[in-house]
């Protein structure tokens, strides 16, 4: 058995607290039901192997108020362990820029970004750690954004197409498909980004 620790988060900032809840936070995962009450996560930077016959020696308490929680909880340590290895151009640069541009929607009042289900990331030449051309899936809840919706995303694709030419990677145009429309061959060859701004849950 794989444990971890339990982060008391009382008197911690409550931005990072509710980001935390909405697992928006990748080292920490909320845990909803601890004897005594108050706001804990689990911190996944720590994971030690605990025999069984110690755990059975331990009061059981359930962690989660229902099936749902515990569920979600599952898939957050999933995602974290099994997060695909990027180029750093691509993890870090590509995603902030990502994140930027949906932040930045969301604060001039634009409506696309409830319509983006997620952002998935295709290498459709070279792998991930050395890509030649890469391509962004914006999967979307509507059968299709207006030519006006999808602009602030390829204005986006444009600017950072120059930034990515210096490692010297490709940045295709943006493939809009919507969430019935994404073809399986893509959803299984692509890598789900993570862009906090839009206030996801775990997809893989």
């Amino acid at each position: 058995m794989q444990v971890s620790p339990l982060l008391d988060l009382t008197g911690a900032d409550p931005n990072k607290v509710a980001a935390i809840r909405r697992h928006m936070n990748v080292d920490l995962a909320p845990v909803s039901t601890v004897p005594g009450g108050g706001s804990w996560a689990a911190d996944l930077r720590i994971s030690l192997p605990v025999s069984k016959a110690v755990l059975l020696q331990q009061e059981r308490h359930h962690g989660f108020d229902d099936p749902a929680g515990a569920h979600a909880f599952a898939e957050r340590v999933a995602g974290k362990f099994r997060r695909a290895a990027l180029h750093d151009e691509l993890s870090v640069g590509l995603v902030a820029g990502l994140e930027q541009a949906v932040k930045q929607a969301k604060k001039a009042g634009a409506v696309w970004p409830d319509e983006i289900e997620q952002f998935r990331l295709l290498i459709t030449r070279g792998d991930r750690l050395h890509p030649k051309n890469v391509a962004v899936l914006a999967v979307t809840l509507a059968d299709k954004l207006s030519p006006e919706e999808m602009e602030p995303l390829r204005k986006w694709r444009t600017q950072e197409r120059r930034l990515l030419c210096v490692s010297d990677i490709q940045l295709d145009p943006v493939r809009f498909r919507s969430v019935d429309g994404v073809g399986a061959r893509d959803y299984r060859a692509s890598d789900w980004l993570r862009i906090t701004e839009l206030g996801q849950q775990t997809f893989w």
